[in-house]
């Protein structure tokens, strides 16, 4: 479900943190490659999923609400089509062998680099 973005077609991207400057500076690091829509919690990005198909959905890790690896198997069995990402300065050596980590089909590491985006984005 890529958009036209000017004269340009787009992946359209869910990006989920819990920190409010995460969001924005996503945005505004990788908005001329992609369509963003940022999401606080791990809820309010779940209604936007029902709302909006998405190309790609990240997730944060470490939210108080629900993990980001947790959410993204969630979004891996009701939209299996969608690429799901996983952002975190630290990711858990145990995390990366639990079952749900099945369901991350790409880790993105912070400090976010752009190459890695790119990288995510043609997938």
């Amino acid at each position: 479900p890529c958009v036209a973005k000017g004269s340009a077609w787009m992946k359209r991207i869910l990006f989920i943190d819990d920190e409010e400057a995460n969001l924005r500076f996503f945005k505004m690091m990788f908005d001329d490659f992609a369509m963003i829509d940022t999401a606080e919690s791990p809820n309010e990005g779940w209604e936007l999923l029902k709302a909006v198909q998405y190309d790609v959905v990240i997730a944060d890790h470490r939210m108080p609400e629900e993990t980001g690896m947790s959410f993204l198997a969630r979004v891996a069995e009701r939209w299996p089509s969608a690429v799901r990402a996983l952002s975190s300065a630290f990711i858990d050596h145990a995390d990366l062998r639990s079952a749900q980590s099945k369901a991350v089909d790409f880790y993105l590491e912070k400090p976010w680099e752009m190459s890695e985006f790119k990288e995510l984005i043609e997938r």
